[in-house]
């Protein structure tokens, strides 16, 4: 699901997501990195998930009905978080718990991810009049499906060609089938799964796609009514899409109405491909790789860049895995960015060849694939962890888009100026989360003299735990040199660099927390839905002029 993100939205979670800033002192000071202000759903229904009071299939039934019905959901468990930002997965959730539901929720679920042509729509989110006597408009793998009334309707212009059919609908028919054709047949995915089993399948076992009026909210979503669901232990479904009518509505309004429509399409084909892969993959992968994909099958449109505000890119200390309803999972695309630019686009679909689920597939979780895929080409997610964090911070210089795109740079959490009065920042520290980095930067003071140099030393949890350090030497003539710690079994390290003032205009500290160990299903929005083993261990440091 791509959701539009709003300027609220985007406030919303800067707010709760300033870094700490380390004070100076001559002993260890530890800071403990920021909360998330918006954490998953932290609503009524949450709660009464924690408190035992519905069981993980009720919440996810519930929790879909609040995507059409909020107010009667509220009405009996409290305030519910908005969730239109997050359609696919509440509804994937729900799908892929059918058989966990008692008989009469189930036959509501069932109502609920109904197809918008069904005639069956308790839960309002279908349409309200039959489909078009000319619809659907197939192509060779793809069909179009609308209706000619109703404000479920696209434009019923037919111009271009005059055949009987709205040029919107052959439009999505043609950047429909260019998407398969690209993602499937150029890039090698894995097709969708057919959809023959469905009761309402369309004409054939391709891939069905509906125009419904969505906006202002959403831009599309896909979900599944594949009836294999119903039985535990399958982890691969076939898939139907929704997308807008017409991407016309004032929000959309930064590309044009078939711009937004072809990079819909490329993100939400790409999420039923995923379901062939696996349905239950873990909810940053599904989106970042989605949203990584619109950049791969439209380079010149460039709608992915509206979540960098809200990635790794701007605030380092959110972990790479962390899921809510608005945004970070989107933005988490920049990431898979940095692998096909530095590994090639390839790596991305060896990630999900990794992850694939389906019979004698490796079935590996999220971390535990990139993990994978990165050992087979003889380097560790530890070390493409800092690199990727060495790119964030001049990101303008390393991405291909970067300068072209004024990609954000990360948010620091300290800045220091060291010389012959100030020389050390004593022994300084902060708790980082699984996944994520830290910038601290030192500047020459006034009084140092051209043959000074820092010593900056690092002293992290053990080496076990993922610790992981660079060090960023600017100089006054732009060029910038990279020192990487070599840490000990303790996780300790220490780096000197030239710190001349008339050479040097910034040394910037990097900690990057690098570990992908989790207890699993344990119900979080991480990786495994895992609680994350090395969260909040110490990452302390120390610079001094020697």
């Amino acid at each position: 699901m791509r959701r539009v993100l709003g300027r609220a939205a985007a406030l919303a979670l800067i707010a709760g997501l300033c870094a700490t800033t380390p004070t100076a002192g001559a002993a260890a000071r530890v800071h403990t990195a920021p909360a998330l202000t918006l954490p998953a759903h932290a609503d009524g229904l949450s709660r009464a998930l924690a408190s035992g009071r519905i069981s993980p299939a009720r919440e996810a039934l519930l929790r879909a009905q609040a995507l059409f019905s909020p107010a009667r959901v509220a009405a009996v468990y409290g305030p519910i978080a908005h969730g239109g930002g997050d359609a696919t997965m509440i509804l994937r959730d729900l799908a892929v718990r059918l058989d966990g539901l008692a008989p009469s929720d189930r036959k509501i679920a069932h109502a609920i991810l109904a197809r918008p042509s069904d005639s069956v729509d308790p839960q309002g989110n279908a349409w309200t009049v039959p489909e078009a006597s000319a619809s659907p408009d197939c192509g060779p793998n793809v069909c179009i499906h609308w209706v000619d009334s109703s404000g479920d309707k696209p434009n019923l212009t037919d111009t271009t060609p005059a055949n009987g059919i709205p040029d919107y609908v052959d439009q999505a028919l043609a950047v429909a089938e260019n998407v398969w054709s690209t993602e499937v047949g150029t890039m090698g995915y894995r097709s969708p799964l057919s959809d023959v089993t469905s009761t309402d399948h369309g004409p054939d076992g391709g891939l069905d796609i509906y125009l419904s009026n969505l906006g202002p909210q959403l831009y599309g979503y896909c979900t599944s009514d594949d009836p294999g669901l119903d039985m535990p232990g399958t982890f691969t479904a076939s898939a139907y899409c929704v997308v807008d009518n017409n991407y016309t509505e004032p929000v959309f309004q930064n590309h044009t109405p078939i711009q937004n429509l072809k990079v819909t399409l490329a993100h939400e084909f790409f999420h039923a491909v995923q379901f062939a892969y696996d349905i239950g993959e873990d909810r940053w992968l599904m989106e970042g790789t989605a949203t990584w994909m619109e950049d791969q099958v439209y380079d010149a449109i460039n709608d992915n860049r509206q979540y960098l505000q809200n990635s790794q890119l701007k605030y380092p200390w959110v972990p790479l895995d962390h899921f809510n309803g608005c945004c970070f999972q989107y933005g988490s695309w920049i990431w898979f960015r940095f692998l096909s630019e530095t590994m090639g686009p390839g790596v991305i679909q060896e990630i999900w060849d990794r992850a694939d689920a389906a019979p004698g597939g490796p079935d590996d979780y999220s971390a535990q694939a990139i993990s994978h895929v990165l050992a087979a080409h003889g380097t560790t997610f530890r070390k493409k962890f800092a690199s990727f964090a060495v790119w964030n911070k001049i990101s303008r210089q390393r991405y291909s888009e970067g300068e072209a795109g004024r990609y954000p740079t990360p948010v620091g959490s300290g800045r220091f100026a060291l010389g012959a009065r100030n020389t050390s920042t004593g022994w300084l520290g902060v708790k980082l989360k699984h996944m994520s980095s830290i910038y601290v930067t030192f500047k020459p003071g006034s009084s140092d003299g051209a043959r000074a140099h820092l010593t900056v030393q690092f002293d992290g949890p053990r080496y076990g735990f993922g610790p992981g350090g660079r060090l960023m030497v600017f100089s006054r003539s732009g060029a910038v040199t990279v020192k990487t710690y070599k840490l000990n079994r303790s996780g300790d390290g220490s780096v000197r660099v030239g710190f001349g003032r008339g050479h040097v205009s910034r040394v910037v500290l990097i900690e990057t927390n690098a570990s992908t160990r989790f207890s699993c299903w344990r119900g979080s929005q991480y990786s495994c839905m895992g609680s994350p083993l090395d969260d909040g261990r110490v990452y302390q440091f120390r610079a001094r002029i020697s």
